[in-house]
């Protein structure tokens, strides 16, 4: 929904967009995306989690569940342009499958909320 606005002459409305008024105003809608070294430090990152799953497979109430959802993570990594969004989703959904293994459960709630930091709006 946008925003409205009240004017003398009527209501307008601004649906996903940006005004900007004035001498050297600037606007913009969405978001820049995450600078190189952000993503590439989020890849490395994801790419140890993927080891520790792997690792603590033994440990985990459903490994083949854990490690599958993990290559998926590595996958979409592996993808010149990744789909951070899909990666995000993966994360949460490994975090209650790792839950019993308080570090590497804290590792994947860590990396969901950096992925999701640099998702656009």
């Amino acid at each position: 929904m946008g925003n409205s606005i009240h004017t003398g002459g009527g209501d307008l409305t601004i649906k996903q967009s940006a005004v900007a008024l004035g001498d050297g105003a600037s606007a913009s809608i969405g978001s820049a995306p995450a600078p190189e070294d952000t993503v590439a430090a989020l890849r490395a990152s994801l790419a140890e989690l993927v080891e520790q799953v792997r690792a603590a497979a033994g440990q985990l109430a459903d490994p083949q569940d854990a490690v599958e959802t993990a290559d998926r993570v590595e996958t979409e990594l592996a993808a010149p342009e990744p789909k951070w969004r899909r990666i995000w989703q993966l994360l949460r959904y490994l975090g209650p499958g790792v839950a019993s293994l308080t570090t590497l459960a804290t590792n994947v709630q860590t990396l969901e909320t950096a992925v999701e930091a640099i998702l656009p709006n």
